[in-house]
Parts: structure tokens; C-alpha cells; sequence
């Protein structure tokens, strides 16, 4: 394989020969068809015979040659492009379409036609026209090869999962480093792209745009490098489960090892099913399992092969409410007893609360916030995401001065006081607009409107506008200069005697008050 005026050995495996699995000679001969300079004298060894077979002399450290032998009738190979496939064999006959393009056996893609450049001869049997950016054509067979010149290698040296695609709606970047393992939590709302990201890393969707990386080898690239699904050594756990109906338990979590030993085999099986908690399973049918026990067949169905990372697709989407509450902390406890890292995909908040080591806002297709689970609900980059992780009030303000730590705002007709955020990239300013975000169960209500309030507190007059019912607490919604939300028990609701139209006096620690940007930065 030859770019420009330099040559590199290129590790490539033969694509439908006989042994799929060995490496060709440390450089390639007859990569691709190529159109000969006719010599006089036969070259100083055979070159390419049957299909699968490679002669010929072992090349010097200067490069690669593809060295055709003679056909039967004396002359020489001439491979012709076509538009569908080549349409010449090594012999000088015509080549049936649905066959291998050329006798070596290394594909070429469809409606490919290369580009030759003449070369240097390294040895004396060296061919006088090689093929120029090959590698974009050729079919590779094996995902462990080394593509000179193109962004594909083989193995791990760090398992750093790394995206950044453009498909469909989706726009996003991910780095996520699975050196240890742990959990990932890809959260944001319905429709915002996050099954499309999980389809695409597991090589189920091919990516319109951008990069898929598993430390240094290259999954997807939006062109012509594709890495599919059975080779990535991806475990996928579907919405459904996707359990086969017509299989046993052990049939289906030993569906992904038919390639193993079947001596094997059952001790894989009977492995993954101890992790999963579900022993002595093997022989029961899909129909009679229960919610929580499919949910565990088809986790050790998904850990198994030892992927190298977990991908879930919202996996307690399906159950009803006690058995997903039940589920959430054994699914957790699972995973981690499994020692895979794992990209979880929900847009439930307590799910993902519970689940995340690591967690990824996505919002209409785009990354917005990534960090851990507690830091992410309680300071939102902005105001975007704080909708998303459920803060119950969000309204724009004015920064009104900075003093001491502390930054007055201006929210709507109220004055309201906040410790200044450590995390902004540049300091605050007067005059400038951002986003005050209150959770419920961070504002206090008194019924004395005229009460002192404790040192370091906002004390806001305000108004009873509305009283809601909930699963277990009470909305009280009041404007005190803007809309607020407090939450609740009811045995506090009755005690404070509120209803609509109440005077109450609204309790807000300063360092209760966080302050995001209005618009994604």
C-alpha cells in the first residue's frame, strides 16, 4: 500500500480464504488489480496463484509490490475496473460479478475504482505500477488489521470510549473513560437523542458524520471505515429485553458463545447467571420468568461475552412502579458485581439519581452538562438543564452588585441574596442576566408574615397562589415578586392553616440560591 512517494508494511488478513485468521506476508502482494508493464522475461518468482495463495519473494524495507504470475496462455493479468465490479480475472477470462473481484481474495468495494502510480522497483521482481490510496477501497475483513494511513488500529492501549457524531438531530460529543468500571448515565428528555447515541456505539446505526473511537481503533468515521456490531464486543440490554421466546434461559444467555468451546460454554453460562442472580435458571422458559427475573436473564445475557462496555436501554422502562423501585439499587449493585463499565440510558430523574456514577445531560441532541449525579441536579450549567433535572423554580434576574462573596440580584419585584458561584469560567458583573433555580424543599414558609428571619436567610412577603396535591407532599405555589414553589407534608399544611390568598413570609438560604447561565454557553 503506497501514499505518495512512501511505502509502510501493511498487516491485512485474505477475505474468503481458506484460513481467515492469518496474517498475509508482512506486506501485500496483489492488493488490488493493477495493470502491468509487460516484461520479456518472467519475474525471479511465481507471484499470485489461486485464490487464498500468496508467492513471491519477501520484499525489501522499502516498500510492497504486486507481482501477477503468467496465465495459462502466456500473457499477462489485466483486471479491468467495471462499474459494478471487476470484470477480469487473474487468467485473462471474464469474472462472474457475484464473485471475488480478483484472485488474492481481498475485496474491493462496490463501484471502487483505484487510482495507479508508478513506483520504484525495491527487488527484481517488484511490479511497476502500484495501487495509490488503496486502503480507501479494500474491504477490511477483521477488526484487528492496521490500515496505513487511515485512522484504524488494533487493540486497547487505554479504554477511553470517545463520540463525536452527527446524526440525525444529533450533534453531540462524549468522552467517557472506562479504564475502571462504574456507571454512565446518558439523562435528558424524551426525544433528545439518547437511544440514537447507544444505536450507534453499538454499531446497530451508522453515524452520518464524525468519529467513534474505543481507545486508539477507530469504530465509525461516517465514511468508509465501519467496525460492525458483532465485532465491537459490545454488550447491548434492549428497552424489551428481547428475550427469544422459543429458548430456555440457557439457550438465550448462551446465544452470543457460539463461537466459544462448547466445553466451555455451560461454565460461561452458568457464570454469568450467578452474577446476575438468577442460578439454576438454565432450564426454564422465557414465559414463566417474572419482570425482575427477565431483567436479570437478560442482563447475563448482555455480560456473558465480557464486553468490553454495557450499554442499557432504559432497562426498567417496562416494569411497574414497585418492581422498577425494587430493581433500581439491585441493578446497580449488579452491574458494578459484573465489573463492566456501563452507559445507561432513562430520562428518569430517581433512576438516574440512583443508578450514576457519572452523569451526561443530553438535550435536543447536544451534551449541555456532564459530572457527578449530585452536582449536576444541584448546579445546572444552565438554565436548559435545570428544567430537565427537575428544579422547581427558575427565573431570570439581574446581577444588581458583588460584594464580599455575595451577589445581589434583582429576580422579578424581589431582592434576592446568593453566595457567588465558584464554578463561572469569568466573574460576575453588574447588570448581567442569569438564571436563579430553587428546589421546593430548599424555601421555608411562615404564616407571620412580620416575623424576624435567621442570619444569611432571604425574607420574601409573598402570596398563596395555589395549592396541589401530590404523592406525598404538597405544592404550595406563591408570588413573592416572582413565582415560587415550596413543598410540604401535610400534617405542615394544616399546621400553617394556608389556603389561596394567604400572607406568608418565604425563608431562602443564600447558599440555597443557584445561579445558571440563561442560554447554553
Amino acid at each position: 500500500m503506497v501514499a505518495g512517494h512512501d511505502r509502510h508494511h501493511a498487516g491485512l488478513l485474505l477475505h474468503r480464504a481458506p484460513d481467515r485468521i492469518r496474517h498475509l506476508q508482512p506486506s501485500l502482494r496483489g492488493a488490488a488489480p493493477a495493470r502491468l508493464v509487460r516484461r520479456r522475461r518472467r519475474p525471479a518468482a511465481g507471484g499470485v496463484g489461486r485464490a487464498g495463495q500468496v508467492l513471491g519473494p519477501e520484499p525489501g524495507p522499502g516498500g510492497v509490490a504486486a507481482v501477477p504470475g503468467r496465465t495459462g496462455h502466456g500473457g499477462r493479468a489485466d483486471l479491468r475496473p467495471h462499474g459494478g465490479r471487476i470484470r477480469g480475472r487473474a487468467d485473462g477470462r471474464r469474472q462472474h460479478r457475484g464473485g471475488d473481484p480478483h484472485s488474492v481474495g481481498v475485496g474491493l468495494r462496490r463501484r471502487a475504482v483505484l487510482r495507479l502510480r508508478h513506483g520504484r522497483a525495491d527487488q527484481p521482481a517488484a511490479a511497476r505500477l502500484l495501487p495509490r490510496r488503496a486502503e480507501r477501497d479494500l474491504r477490511f475483513p477483521a477488526a484487528r488489521i492496521a490500515a496505513v494511513g487511515a485512522a484504524v488500529s488494533v487493540g486497547t492501549a487505554s479504554k477511553a470510549l470517545r463520540l463525536d457524531i452527527r446524526h440525525r438531530r444529533v450533534r453531540a460529543r462524549l468522552d467517557l473513560d472506562l479504564e475502571h468500571p462504574g456507571i454512565t448515565v446518558l439523562f435528558g428528555p424524551s426525544g433528545a437523542g439518547k437511544t440514537t447515541i447507544i444505536r450507534c456505539l453499538a454499531g446497530l446505526d451508522r453515524i452520518s458524520s464524525g468519529t467513534i473511537t474505543l481507545g486508539p481503533t477507530l469504530w465509525d468515521d461516517g465514511g468508509r471505515t465501519f467496525v460492525p456490531a458483532r465485532r465491537r464486543n459490545v454488550g447491548y440490554l434492549f428497552q424489551d429485553l428481547a428475550l427469544f421466546p422459543h429458548l430456555n434461559v440457557a439457550e438465550n444467555v448462551g446465544y452470543g458463545l457460539k463461537r466459544m468451546p462448547r466445553a466451555s460454554r455451560q461454565a460461561i453460562i452458568d457464570d454469568a447467571l450467578r452474577t446476575a442472580e438468577v442460578p439454576g435458571f438454565q432450564e426454564r422458559i422465557v414465559a414463566e420468568l417474572s419482570g425482575g427475573e427477565a431483567q436479570r436473564v437478560a442482563l447475563a445475557r448482555a455480560i456473558a461475552p465480557r464486553p468490553d462496555v454495557l450499554l442499557l436501554d432504559e432497562p426498567l422502562a417496562g416494569l411497574d412502579d414497585p418492581t422498577r423501585l425494587r430493581l433500581r439499587s439491585e441493578l446497580r449493585r449488579l452491574i458494578l458485581h459484573a465489573g463492566i463499565p456501563a452507559l445507561v440510558v432513562t430520562h428518569d430523574r430517581d433512576e438516574a439519581l440512583a443508578l450514576a456514577d457519572q452523569l451526561v445531560v443530553l438535550i435536543d441532541g447536544a451534551v449541555h452538562q456532564t459530572g457527578p449525579p449530585a452536582e449536576v441536579f444541584d448546579r445546572p450549567a444552565d438554565a436548559m438543564v435545570a428544567r430537565v433535572v427537575g428544579m422547581d423554580t427558575i427565573s431570570p434576574a439581574r446581577v444588581v452588585s458583588v460584594d464580599r462573596g455575595t451577589v445581589r440580584l434583582r429576580v422579578g419585584e424581589a431582592s434576592v441574596v446568593a453566595d457567588l458561584p465558584s464554578w463561572r469560567r469569568h466573574p460576575l458583573a453588574a447588570g448581567e442576566a442569569v438564571a436563579v433555580c430553587l428546589r421546593g424543599g430548599d424555601v421555608g414558609l411562615r404564616a407571620d408574615p412580620g416575623s424576624a428571619a435567621p442570619p444569611d436567610t432571604n425574607s420574601l412577603p409573598a402570596v398563596v397562589t395555589g395549592i396541589i396535591e401530590e404523592a406525598s407532599l404538597i405544592r404550595v405555589q406563591v408570588d413573592a415578586g416572582f413565582p415560587l414553589v415550596c413543598f410540604l407534608t401535610r400534617r405542615e399544611l394544616q399546621a400553617l392553616g394556608l389556603t389561596g390568598g394567604s400572607r406568608v413570609l418565604v425563608l431562602v438560604h443564600r447558599r440555597s440560591v443557584h445561579l445558571a447561565e440563561l442560554a447554553p454557553q
